[in-house]
């Protein structure tokens, strides 16, 4: 069971002799990847017993991001490697909503100085994946992001483009991003 404190909205977890600092939460993976312990509490709807006990690529509503999704991780743990940035996402239970993940972790050895799993830490980068799906910088203001927003949809629109599918899944993307952004706290109006 981890132990908790509040310290100016982060949570301080500690696990024995390990303690992390983490605004979204802290895990613990074994040799093989399964997730042993998690510091994170409900996300998404999930609970934290949905996921002990199951490697990343075992969970249904986790997505691996990048070209070689979870095989880039797989490469790393096989390794023994430290994990930096690695992002994926994770898919409501209801699957309206996604939040974008990323993880970082160092390797744990054993007694005999053999690899048995990672610690780590697990942040919320939704806001800024959404920013690069619609090519923009933190420092827009909102009008700028929303005209961006505009002309992305203008130019991924099935009307425009005869109907793609490429550009139809991103445009999905692009209104999905916008959706995750438009009332953010995160704008500097």
């Amino acid at each position: 069971r981890d132990d908790r404190e509040e310290a100016g909205g982060e949570a301080i977890v500690e696990r024995g002799d390990v303690q992390l600092l983490t605004r979204d939460g802290a895990f613990n993976w074994d040799s093989q990847g399964q997730l042993v312990t998690s510091g994170g509490s409900r996300v998404l709807g999930w609970q934290v017993d949905d996921i002990i006990g199951w490697r990343h690529d075992q969970i249904a509503f986790f997505r691996a991001g990048g070209k070689e999704g979870w095989l880039e991780l797989r490469r790393l743990l096989e390794r023994g490697a430290p994990l930096r940035d690695f992002e994926f996402s994770i898919v409501s239970r209801d699957r309206r909503s996604m939040r974008w993940v990323t993880v970082s972790a160092r390797a744990r050895t054993g007694e005999r100085g053999e690899f048995i799993g990672y610690e780590g830490v697990g942040r919320d980068v939704t806001e800024r994946k959404a920013l690069d799906i619609l090519e923009a910088k933190d420092s827009w203001t909102k009008p700028a992001i929303r005209k961006q927003y505009k002309s992305l949809v203008k130019d991924l629109h099935p009307d425009m483009n005869g109907g793609d599918r490429r550009d139809e899944e991103r445009l999905q993307e692009v209104v999905w991003a916008w959706d995750q952004i438009k009332d953010s706290r995160f704008f500097k109006e």
